[in-house]
């Protein structure tokens, strides 16, 4: 996949999923409830809207950190628009990626990447760079969305993840998804 023009969602398709029937469809609670607990350092890879990050800052409480990560920095304003309108400014933060990497600083007990692992120029390389990030014992929790990536491109994707060390560890139910939550 390395060498291909690869596109990112962009913020004028963002409404099209990204609604208030989301939640029905991807209920938070249901998802990350599992794997992220109060005090837990988060990373949310790929934020897009904040969908996700919101509800990771919820659940990680205000002891805990969340870093909405995205390479368009439009998504990053929205996901911070979304937050202080509910009045989750903490324990959120706000980064910026490069388009090859994501570059963060720290330690993470659980990273979402939902529906943006097949967004990403290098896959193989997020999952090496993902597996830096998580503590031991740390999860990713990885979702593509069925519309645009197929049983065999999974299957990659997590030939890709075990060779950055990265196991399965449940394979979580996720509406219009392949979904699999690994562990490090």
């Amino acid at each position: 996949m390395a060498g291909e023009k690869h596109r990112v969602c962009p913020v004028s398709k963002l409404r099209g999923f990204d609604n208030a029937l989301r939640g029905l469809f991807h209920p938070p609670n249901k998802i990350f409830g599992p794997h992220v607990k109060p005090g837990m350092h988060v990373l949310d890879a790929g934020c897009g809207g904040g969908f996700a990050a919101v509800a990771l800052a919820r659940l990680a409480g205000p002891g805990g950190r969340v870093v909405a990560a995205d390479v368009q920095q439009e998504m990053l304003d929205i996901t911070h628009r979304r937050a202080s309108r509910l009045g989750l400014d903490r324990p959120l933060e706000y980064h910026l990626c490069d388009s090859d990497r994501m570059g963060v600083q720290g330690r993470f007990h659980f990273i979402n990447a939902m529906m943006m692992v097949h967004e990403t120029p290098d896959p193989a390389a997020f999952f090496h760079e993902a597996a830096t990030l998580l503590h031991n014992g740390g999860r990713l929790l990885l979702s593509e969305p069925r519309g645009h990536v197929n049983a065999k491109a999974f299957a990659r994707e997590l030939d890709h993840a075990a060779a950055a060390g990265l196991s399965v560890h449940s394979r979580p139910a996720v509406a219009l998804c392949r979904a699999a939550a690994l562990v490090k």
